[in-house]
């Protein structure tokens, strides 16, 4: 008796195209997953670097500014975030104005990856010695917002960070659309 075995060409057909239709439900799945998670990584980032600068306002018992840059060396004066940003004591008060009696505390890159960080209009966010930002004493003045987002954005993968004029920090997930 001869008895072999193995699958038949017709059962491999078969698995092969069950293995198929898996791979293509799971594929865009797994690609707002990984832009969510990018995303995740990138704005945790970013919130740390603004709670840096609160806390060392307080603990230097001065001001602390944060701004876009392009170049690392310079307050770039954009809206624009996603290039990079940079930390610094501000020494002069002069709010998103790096100059050479500031000390710079960190220098951020930017995001990674095909992100895009942009604020409401705000060039830079200034700590006082309180904790508080610059604009405390305006009462008509707005906070301070931020959103990052894939350029391909879908679904929830969209954040908002939120920095009142008390210097608390909201972030939510919101949808892209």
């Amino acid at each position: 008796m001869n008895s072999q075995r193995g699958f038949t060409l017709l059962e491999l057909l078969v698995a092969v195209a069950v293995a198929a239709i898996l791979v293509l439900q799971a594929v865009p799945a797994f690609g707002s997953f990984f832009n969510g998670s990018l995303t995740s990584v990138q704005v945790n980032e970013f919130v740390s670097d603004i709670q840096l600068a609160r806390s060392e306002a307080l603990k230097r018992n001065g001001r602390v500014s944060v701004c876009p840059t392009s170049d690392g060396s310079k307050c770039s004066g954009s809206s624009d975030w996603a290039t990079g940003w940079l930390v610094f004591t501000d020494t002069t008060g002069t709010r998103g104005d790096f100059d050479g009696t500031d000390e710079l505390i960190i220098v951020r890159e930017g995001v990674k990856g095909n992100i895009a960080l942009n604020s409401g209009g705000d060039t830079s966010i200034q700590f006082l010695s309180s904790g508080y930002t610059s604009n405390y004493n305006d009462a008509s003045a707005s906070n301070v917002s931020f959103t990052m987002k894939p350029m391909s954005c879908e679904g929830m993968n969209q954040r908002e960070i939120v920095i009142t004029r008390y210097g608390h920090l909201a972030l939510t997930k919101t949808d892209c659309s």
